[in-house]
């Protein structure tokens, strides 16, 4: 996608594209991959992540151009791992130019509210007609961008201290009657400018949503992907960017899931203590023969 600035071809661009990398050598079942490419478009690329280094930079780099560059490095350094034997990456761009565009000249630095801390950042503004509404101590505004079918959406607390309690009860059926309820009106709009890039690692978050059995490797079943069925989801990360400027908004995310052998390998084990601070008996022996040279016993070792 063009940056924030650019006037798009279209009047919005979406993009969305999933990926399929696999251990060289690795047997997987025909029809699975035939159904992952009919109905993702994610083809199979195989990759060996024995050489993780060489792994990770191709995976990164496939990420990279399906995200304009915005998403340079989903993976860290530390991962793939070496045993990995599956990744799937899927990566969404958008972007977009507001219906109105902010004048760059309505631009002001002003004072943003952060936790423990005031900070002072770029303030978008304008007055115009937008769709507004106030419930549940939430107060909604939506921006439209130009091509109409896309807007967004800003729910701002009413309360300073309210976006922990906003985050707890928002549902579906909550944001759909909050949605419902707006209507348009004249707003004097004031958005801070927005740049950031946010790494998530969602493995503990699916795992509180219920997910837990992929990650079992006792319990973990892609059967259907492999017959032998010894895989289970080891690593589930995600990154997101965000722009917003004057002209519109880009965004893009990019998610990859690392599956493992089960068993392999083992986790590290924790070193065994031992402190040799009372008396003690030693032996020196030849290991070959297993004959023992010198034996003795320490009874007040002197340096």
């Amino acid at each position: 996608p063009a940056p924030p600035g650019a006037e798009p071809a279209t009047a919005y661009l979406l993009r969305v594209a999933s990926g399929l990398f696999a251990q060289e050598g690795l047997a997987l079942a025909k029809d699975c991959l035939q159904a992952i490419a009919r109905d993702h478009d994610a083809p199979l690329e195989r990759v060996d992540f024995r050489s993780a280094g060489r792994a990770r930079e191709r995976i990164n780099h496939w990420v990279a151009e399906r995200t304009a560059g915005k998403i340079p490095e989903l993976l860290p350094p530390n991962l793939p791992r070496p045993d990995t034997r599956l990744a799937l990456a899927n990566a969404v761009a958008f972007q977009a130019n507001w219906q109105h565009p902010f004048p760059e000249s309505a631009t002001q630095e002003a004072p943003f509210h952060a936790p423990g801390s005031v900070l002072t950042v770029p303030f978008l503004r304008r007055v115009g007609r937008y769709a507004y509404a106030e419930a549940d101590g939430v107060r909604l505004l939506e921006v439209p961008y130009r091509d109409f079918h896309t807007s967004f959406v800003v729910l701002l607390p009413a309360q300073p201290d309210g976006l922990d309690g906003l985050e707890r009860g928002l549902d579906a059926a909550t944001l759909d009657r909050w949605l419902a309820a707006l209507k348009r009106r004249t707003v004097d709009l004031r958005l801070p400018r927005l740049r950031f890039r946010a790494p998530l690692d969602l493995v503990p978050i699916l795992q509180g949503l219920g997910v837990r059995c992929a990650f079992d490797p006792s319990r973990a079943d892609f059967g259907a992907l492999r017959p032998e069925n010894d895989l289970f989801v080891g690593s589930v990360l995600h990154q997101a960017f965000i722009a917003v400027d004057e002209k519109g908004t880009e965004a893009s995310a990019a998610t990859v899931v690392l599956m493992q052998p089960r068993g392999l390998p083992p986790k590290p084990e924790a070193p065994l203590p031992f402190v040799a601070d009372r008396p003690f008996l030693f032996l020196i022996r030849h290991r070959t023969t297993n004959t023992v040279l010198f034996l003795g016993r320490v009874l007040r070792p002197q340096g």
